[in-house]
């Protein structure tokens, strides 16, 4: 049996890449920045993408809720991500 998984935060879908090959078959993501989703779409056209902010799209995410075994996010670290202090050594503090 396939498990079926939810994508958040994707990026370009580079950790999707991982789910994949343990046998998740990722039916939706959820991406905001436009260069990161055009690049998810162009390498995972089979999964329905949700673009833009997370905030937007709680219903529609809320409808694939009943399908979906694995939930997976990557959120940017704080001491890499522009909207962060952009101080790599900030992913070292807990």
């Amino acid at each position: 049996m396939k498990l079926n998984g939810m994508s958040l935060f994707t990026g370009a879908g580079g950790m999707d890449i991982g789910f994949e090959r343990a046998g998740i078959n990722i039916i939706v993501a959820n991406e905001l920045s436009k260069d990161a989703a055009d690049t998810h779409a162009s390498n995972h056209p089979n999964v329905n993408l949700l673009r833009g902010d997370i905030n937007d799209h709680f219903e529609t995410l809320r409808e694939y809720c009943g399908s979906i075994d694995v939930l997976f996010g990557g959120p940017p670290c704080q001491g890499f991500s522009v909207a962060g202090k952009m101080d790599p050594m900030m992913s070292e503090v807990s």
